[in-house]
């Protein structure tokens, strides 16, 4: 048994040692193989392939160290960027005859190679971030396009026509499209485009299309130009920038002898070769972990936001290993296991996908960063799935670790579906992240409240205990978000000077100005259910000297329109929007609410969503600290009412009482005579 194994290892170590002499350059430290299928198209010039592989981080950040090898020299090649993820993409120069070459990267030391090889093949598509500037020329969209960043990704298409950006987010981004047409004739050709936004059409570097600054497609090819070419191969340049909302980019021709203009379909294109990929090596390692993604459906998550939910099916491709060990770590708090597997992602992002072979710490293990995002064509050549069909995987979630994100969207999904159960446990979820953004927590905390409602929240034990826990390890802007929801449910359970204490304790914290003034709000509104009219003064006079940048609606409450909407909204039972222009006085005029007059109609609002325990607290509050106005005996004749209705006699007569010897002329004295017993209706 020894000696077979002393065989093992030493045919192990003759076949690591064999790979590594076979190794162009050792100060390369990975290399993948990739294969052309393809036949000689006699063309003029290189015929050329293109391939997009995973690095597993392995490649310096910008690419310097790419190298194509075949046969033990080096091949022309371009490389075109790194991402979306850890991929590359880089076109090479096919040699005739020859099938298999080899990708070398991971040399920290490699400097840029000297040759600047272009392919002279079909049509490549390049995308990138709009960093501004006005595209009213074509010199000035050259300009845009030399500075845009972020790099998102570059492959070959097979005609300009996208309404998406193929790589990345699809508003605010530069596209460049470089291309050989075969032109079958010489003649008159004609050339068009339609686009959202800027876009300029160019053959052998001269302008035939131009239409630049900001607007919509048009149905139709009036934007235009005439070029007589030669027949044979002709360089083709399209530049397209998307400064926000819709996207559109078209090229289409009419060449000689054709009756209509149509859009420049794949065959126009001198043929470019696509290389399969093989698996990644890494130098004097037997084995190197590896795996392939592969979208594998798509489905509408939220169509209130069209936001897409991705399937995407990783599948080992490690060479030389049939383990059945193999555990995956998506990237975005979920696992799994088995030689392939399918994971739903509910949120677009970079994720690092590690798989690893075996159990140990020390087993191979590589990870890749994945790109998701919604994919044009799956959404144009496939049949895009319904989303109840993925509601299987995603129940199994564990919402404990799925990341922020794809948690909302969680939120998201479950709330169009209809499923509270679901929601609330993904509301939660973000709530008790520490890493949840500011965004999200608001998110999460502004779907609870409108889904369950303030008096459910504060009935239900989970949600103060969360925001609690959560609040207690969080700082900054965040620390200030939960304050507002924790302080909002003590309020709502009549625990207005807990609501007090972490209000003030989060106003220690760093935030801006909006943030700020909403926390004095709320500090104001808990000094007044306090009976502290000195302390509500001080936190509205502090919120209100944070200046605005006021919207039309904000404007409106200026003038007084918005108390006039309140009232209709109440009349009418409308008692969103009365929420909302309540919100939007106080959040515009908080020392109004000492006058007593937002407050009151707080309290008839908050008594119509039938939790009165809140509209006593409002009332008690003007009838304290505005005591002068002439709210305050409608605030103590509403509350005598609410404490009848609820059978609290003797709190209903203290408050008729407090009418008859305060307010004894006002109108409501009168009515609160009649309340009280013995007197009569």
């Amino acid at each position: 048994m020894r000696i077979i194994c002393a065989a093992a290892l030493l045919a192990v170590a003759q076949t690591a040692a064999q790979a590594q002499a076979l190794w162009w350059d050792g100060t390369y430290k990975a290399r993948r193989q990739v294969t052309v299928y393809a036949p000689e198209w006699n063309l003029p010039g290189d015929d050329a392939a293109i391939v997009t592989f995973h690095t597993g981080g392995h490649m310096k950040a910008d690419g310097s160290d790419v190298r194509v090898v075949v046969r033990g020299k080096e091949v022309s090649c371009r490389f075109y960027g790194a991402g979306p993820g850890d991929t590359a993409t880089v076109a090479f120069r096919v040699e005739r005859g020859v099938r298999d070459y080899y990708v070398y990267f991971g040399n920290a030391g490699a400097a840029a190679p000297r040759y600047d090889w272009q392919p002279r093949r079909g049509l490549i598509l390049e995308t990138r971030g709009y960093k501004g500037g006005d595209p009213k020329n074509l010199a000035a969209m050259r300009e845009i396009w030399s500075q845009s960043e972020p790099f998102y990704g570059a492959d070959a298409v097979d005609k300009v026509w996208h309404g998406q950006n193929m790589f990345g987010p699809s508003e605010s981004f530069v596209s460049l499209y470089t291309g050989w047409l075969m032109c079958p004739s010489p003649g008159d050709y004609v050339f068009a485009t339609t686009s959202d936004d800027a876009s300029f059409l160019l053959v052998d570097g001269k302008p035939v299309v131009a239409w630049p600054g900001y607007h919509g497609p048009v149905a139709d090819a009036r934007h235009s130009g005439i070029i007589r070419l030669k027949a044979g191969l002709r360089e083709f340049q399209y530049l397209h920038l998307n400064a926000g909302g819709t996207t559109c980019a078209v090229a289409a021709w009419r060449p000689p002898g054709a009756e209509v203009v149509e859009v420049i379909p794949e065959s126009a294109f001198a043929p470019l070769s696509r290389a399969v990929v093989g698996p990644l090596e890494l130098a004097g390692e037997r084995i190197a972990a590896d795996f392939s993604p592969e979208i594998t459906g798509e489905a509408l998550l939220s169509g209130t936001e069209e936001i897409y939910a991705v399937q995407i099916t990783f599948t080992n491709t490690t060479a030389r290993d049939a383990s059945s060990l193999v555990y995956w770590d998506f990237g975005d708090g979920q696992n799994g296991s088995g030689r392939s597997a399918t994971h739903i992602y509910l949120a677009s992002g970079v994720y690092p996908v590690t798989m690893r072979i075996g159990r140990t710490n020390d087993a191979p293990a590589v990870t890749h960063r994945i790109n998701v995002h919604e994919h044009w064509g799956w959404q144009t050549r496939k049949e895009i799935d319904e989303i109840s069909a993925y509601f299987p995987a995603i129940s199994r979630y564990n919402l404990e670790t799925l990341d922020a994100a794809s948690a909302a969207n969680l939120l998201r999904l479950a709330e169009e579906q209809g499923s509270i159960d679901f929601m609330t446990r993904a509301a939660l979820s973000i709530v008790s992240r520490q890493d949840a953004p500011r965004e999200q927590l608001e998110f999460a905390t502004g779907r609870l409240r409108e889904s369950l409602g303030a008096a459910r929240l504060a009935s239900d034990a989970r949600f103060e205990s969360a925001y609690a826990k959560a609040f207690g390890g969080a700082k900054g802007e965040r620390k200030a978000v939960l304050a507002l929801a924790l302080a909002d449910i003590q309020l709502e359970k009549g625990r207005p000077g807990e609501s007090q204490a972490v209000l003030k304790q989060a106003l220690g914290e760093d935030m801006d100005d909006p943030l700020r003034r909403r926390l004095l709000i709320a500090c104001g509104d808990a000094a007044r259910y306090l009976g502290d009219r000195d302390g509500a003064h001080n936190a509205f006079d502090a919120a209100a000297r944070i200046p605005l940048r006021r919207s039309g609606i904000q404007q409106a409450a200026l003038g007084g329109a918005i108390a006039f909407k309140t009232e209709d909204y109440l009349a009418r039972k409308q008692y969103a929007d009365a929420e909302k222009a309540l919100d939007a006085w106080d959040w515009e005029k908080p020392l109004e609410k000492l006058d007593g007059y937002s407050s009151f109609l707080r309290a008839r609002l908050l008594e119509a969503q039938d939790r009165p325990s809140r509209a006593l607290s409002e009332l008690e509050a003007i009838a304290a600290v505005s005591a002068d106005s002439a709210y305050a005996p409608k605030a103590l004749l509403l509350a005598g009412k609410i404490h009848s209705s609820r059978g609290n006699r003797e709190s209903a007569k203290a408050a008729f009482d407090r009418i008859l010897k305060a307010y004894r002329t006002s109108p409501e004295a009168e009515e609160a005579g009649r309340m009280l017993p013995g007197r009569g209706r």
